[in-house]
């Protein structure tokens, strides 16, 4: 029975030796998005951003050994982006920094543009449940929806209408704004 307990700890011992110490220093430029899943999909490009976007974090890759752990190097670089609701990486450089392979890059999420070359109406941060983003701004839904004289409240409640009331200006007596 020890013997078995020894061969174990030799065998963990030398599988946890050969297991690289990848690290990702992730630093948000941006504003904080949701995370999405961690095998979410991602465009990953080592040239400049081609089409519009806004960065979230820049990240730093160090892998010890970079022949045997390049793609679990990219692959961990992959699931930070995904925490940080980028949905691009891009702008990728590798090269040795102090001994070890190092992988650089920028997050991004992709920006929508209207036809008119505008950023089309997404909301930021996204709306909250029982929110809907309309022309960049979150908006309450009630259900059922309200009557033609009522509004939906920031409670997500009908309330009445407020008829608009227009301001009466008195006329400015004269010499008010300078003159005699």
């Amino acid at each position: 029975m020890i013997r078995l307990g020894t061969v174990l700890v030799a065998v963990v011992m030398t599988v946890g030796c050969d297991i690289p110490s990848i690290n990702t220093d992730v630093v948000r430029v941006g504003t904080f998005l949701p995370a999405r899943g961690f095998d979410c999909p991602l465009q990953i490009l080592f040239g400049p951003m081609p089409f519009p976007s806004r960065d979230v974090a820049r990240a730093r890759t160090t892998c010890p050994d970079h022949m045997s752990s390049e793609e679990a190097c990219y692959e961990d670089m992959r699931r930070q982006a995904c925490l940080t609701g980028a949905d691009t990486i891009y702008g990728i450089t590798e090269g040795f920094v102090n001994g070890s392979w190092t992988v650089t890059a920028t997050f991004a999420r992709t920006v929508v543009v209207g036809v008119d070359g505008a950023a089309a109406g997404g909301c930021d941060p996204i709306c909250s449940p029982g929110f809907a983003c309309q022309a960049g701004t979150c908006v309450p839904q009630c259900n059922p929806p309200c009557e033609a004289n009522e509004i939906c409240s920031r409670l997500r409640s009908c309330e009445p209408a407020k008829p608009h009331v227009p301001v009466k200006v008195a006329p400015a007596a004269p010499g008010a704004m300078g003159k005699p």
